[in-house]
C-alpha cells in the first residue's frame, strides 16, 4: 500500500529527471499492478525510496513501450 505522501514523494523525485505527474502516476500503476500479481518481490520496508537508476530504468521501459504501441497503431 503506499499512502498518499509517499506517492507525492515519488512523483516530485520522477519530476527531478524529467518525468511528468501523468507518466510517474503510469509508472506507480504498472508497480502497483506488478504487485498484485505477485510478480514482484516487495521489501516491507517503509519510507524506502526508488534509487535514481531504477527509477530511470522504469521510465525508459515505459517510454519503449508507448514508442513501440504508436508504431504498431499509426505505421501498420
Amino acid at each position: 500500500m503506499l499512502t498518499y505522501s509517499d506517492r507525492l514523494e515519488l512523483l516530485e523525485e520522477a519530476g527531478k529527471f524529467g518525468i511528468g505527474r501523468f507518466d510517474g502516476n503510469l509508472i506507480i500503476a504498472g508497480v502497483q499492478h506488478r504487485c498484485e500479481r505477485g510478480s514482484v518481490v516487495v521489501e516491507g520496508r517503509r519510507g524506502r525510496r526508488l534509487r535514481q537508476l531504477d527509477l530511470l530504468a522504469v521510465y525508459m521501459v515505459v517510454q519503449t513501450l508507448i514508442l513501440g504501441l504508436a508504431w504498431a497503431v499509426f505505421l501498420r
